[in-house]
């Protein structure tokens, strides 16, 4: 199965759904601190995406099922990297939290086409062999993306957004 370019693209694209939240965190004490942000408020920051996730990952399985799985999904690394990379640049916490959004939509587009795509790829027993290189990808992703976020951000926390453009390789 490792053979196959697609799987590990769709492995890895999949995981990008944990780096949403998990470059963030590293670096949401200095984001807070610099943006003299709320903490209260500043901390939704880290999860706000989850909501938007929830929103449009049926609405965009929907549509990735009935027109085409590869389209949603490219449109939505694309978005992915926009949304992510241009938070920052925010000077503010309502830009921030709004591009939050759009990130959580992107990624909810990621999982619901990438998933799609990886349960046409492979039946039987090759889709449950399939299903656990995904969990433990995304086992792997918890660990990665937030030292990358963390990394990134000891240079300086606006470039710890920078991770996010890796979706578009």
């Amino acid at each position: 199965m490792w053979r196959n370019p697609r799987l590990v693209v769709l492995l890895l694209a999949g995981s990008l759904t944990v780096m949403a939240g998990g470059v963030i965190a590293p670096i949401l004490p200095a984001l807070i601190s610099d943006l003299n942000i709320d903490p209260s408020v500043g901390s939704s920051l880290v999860s706000l995406h989850f909501l938007t996730v929830a929103l449009s990952t049926p609405i965009l399985g929907v549509l990735a099922d009935r027109y085409s799985a590869l389209f949603i999904l490219m449109v939505s690394l694309v978005a992915f990297a926009g949304f992510g990379v241009a938070g920052g640049w925010m000077q503010s916490l309502l830009p921030l939290m709004i591009l939050r959004g759009g990130l959580g939509v992107a990624s909810g587009g990621i999982a619901a086409a990438g998933l799609g795509l990886l349960t046409r790829l492979y039946s039987g027993e090759r889709r449950t062999q399939a299903i656990a290189y995904v969990a433990s990808t995304l086992t792997l992703a918890n660990i990665i993306y937030p030292l990358l976020g963390g990394w990134l951000g000891s240079i300086h926390w606006r470039l710890a957004f920078a991770a996010y453009g890796i979706s578009i390789p």
